[in-house]
C-alpha cells in the first residue's frame, strides 16, 4: 500500500507537468529519474550508464513500461508488483527509442534527448522534490546506516594501511550492509586534500586518513567525509578543522526554503573570507543539492534553483587539508542531520544564530 500511494503521488506530479506543457505523454528513462519515479527500481545493468534500457511513459489515463525480453520478468516480479503499468516487452535487439513512436499521443515529452520529443530533463528533475513522506523515511534509515558502517571502519583503520585498502573495507561493509557506494574517495596524510579529489591509490596511511563517500541504496544517495587521525591531534590543525566545519554550519543554517541557492554560496565566500581563506571556495565545488544523484545540481554563482522544503542538500566546503561533509534534509521548521549514526563518533556542536548544528571531528585513533 505504502509503494502504490508513493507511485500514485510521483505518477500525479508527472501529469501535472505534461498538462502544464500541453503533453499527451511524458517518457522517465533517465537513471535517476526512474529511480525516483519507481521508488528504486534500477532501469540499466551498466553502473556507467546515464539513461536506461527500460522506461516509463506516463499519459493522463495510464502509465507504460517500456523494457526488452531480458529486463521484463526481473521488473514485473521484484520492482512493480501491485502497481498499475502496462508492460510493453520488446526484442532485446530493438531500441528503447524504437517503442516510443509506438505508445498514446503525438505530442510527447522525454527527460531524455530524443528526436522529436520535446526536451524536459530540468523539468523532471524539479518533479523530485520535495521527498514523500515514504522517501524521507528511507532517507534517514540510509544515512544513519552508511553513517554507522563508514565510522566504524575508519575507527578500526590501522597505520600502515593503504588508501586502496582503507577504500575496500568501506565498500565492503557498506555493500553487506545493502548499500552501494557510488563515489569513494581516500585522502592520506600530508596534505590530505593535496587534491581536492583523492583517488585512492597505495600510498600508505600513517598520520591522517580521509575517507569521502557517496553511498546508495534503493537509488536514494548520501554524501559524507570522517577523517582520522593517528595521535593527538594538534591545536593548529583543530583550529583549521573547527573552521571548516563553521563554513559548514553556515551553509546549512543559510539554506532555508525559499531562498536562492546562489545567495547561499554567496554566503559560504563571504564566511570563508572572514575565517581567513579568501578563494578557497574557487578550488573545488562546495556541493548543492542531492537525493538520487550524487548532486542534484552544485550550487554555482549563476545557480537559478531555489531551495525547497522536503529537499536535501549536501554542503562540502574544504581548505588544504581538512574538509567538513555530512547531508541535511531541509524542512520548515530547520535543518534535519541525515547522515548521523547515532554512535561514539566525536562531534562538536556549533551554534549559528538560534541553530545549534552536530558537525563531525576529526577522530584521534
Amino acid at each position: 500500500m505504502r509503494l502504490r500511494a508513493e507511485f500514485d503521488e510521483k505518477v500525479a506530479r508527472v501529469r501535472r507537468l505534461a498538462e502544464e506543457k500541453k503533453l499527451d505523454g511524458i517518457l522517465i528513462a533517465g537513471v535517476a529519474n526512474f529511480r525516483w519515479l519507481s521508488s528504486g527500481a534500477l532501469n540499466v545493468v551498466s553502473r556507467q550508464a546515464v539513461q536506461g534500457e527500460v522506461a516509463l511513459y506516463v499519459t493522463q489515463d495510464a502509465v507504460h513500461l517500456l523494457a526488452n525480453v531480458i529486463e521484463m520478468p526481473r521488473l514485473l516480479e521484484q520492482d512493480f508488483t501491485g502497481l498499475p503499468v502496462e508492460a510493453h516487452v520488446f526484442p532485446w535487439y530493438q531500441s528503447l527509442a524504437e517503442q516510443v513512436w509506438k505508445l498514446p499521443g503525438s505530442r510527447r515529452g522525454s527527460d531524455i534527448p530524443l528526436p522529436g520529443l520535446v526536451a524536459l530533463g530540468d523539468e523532471v528533475r524539479s518533479l523530485r522534490y520535495p521527498m514523500t513522506s515514504y522517501e524521507v523515511e528511507r532517507y534517514m534509515e540510509l544515512g544513519r546506516d552508511a553513517a554507522r558502517v563508514i565510522e566504524d571502519v575508519m575507527a578500526g583503520v590501522q597505520p600502515g594501511m593503504t588508501g586502496r585498502q582503507i577504500m575496500a573495507k568501506v565498500d565492503g561493509a557498506l555493500l553487506e550492509a545493502g548499500i552501494l557506494p557510488i563515489v569513494s574517495l581516500v585522502g592520506i596524510d600530508d596534505p590530505v586534500l593535496k587534491y581536492r579529489h583523492p583517488i585512492p591509490n597505495d600510498r600508505p596511511f600513517h598520520h591522517t586518513a580521509m575517507m569521502v563517500s557517496c553511498a546508495e541504496r534503493h537509488g536514494l544517495i548520501v554524501a559524507l567525509t570522517r577523517t582520522v587521525h593517528n595521535g593527538r591531534l594538534s591545536d593548529e590543525a583543530r583550529q583549521h578543522h573547527h573552521r571548516v566545519q563553521r563554513v559548514l554550519s553556515e551553509m546549512v543554517a543559510a539554506t532555508k526554503p525559499g531562498r536562492k541557492v546562489a545567495d547561499v554560496l554567496s554566503h559560504a565566500q563571504a564566511v570563508y573570507e572572514r575565517l581567513g581563506y579568501p578563494g578557497e571556495w574557487q578550488k573545488h565545488h562546495q556541493g548543492g543539492g542531492i537525493g538520487y544523484e550524487t548532486r542534484d545540481f552544485i550550487a554555482t554563482p549563476q545557480s537559478t534553483e531555489v531551495v525547497h522544503s522536503g529537499q536535501a542538500f549536501a554542503w562540502n566546503p574544504s581548505i588544504p587539508g581538512y574538509k567538513a561533509e555530512d547531508t541535511f534534509l531541509i524542512t520548515d521548521s530547520g535543518p534535519v542531520l541525515v547522515t548521523a549514526s547515532g554512535g561514539p563518533w566525536p562531534r562538536s556542536e556549533i551554534t549559528v544564530g538560534e541553530l545549534t548544528l552536530s558537525q563531525a571531528d576529526i577522530l584521534e585513533l
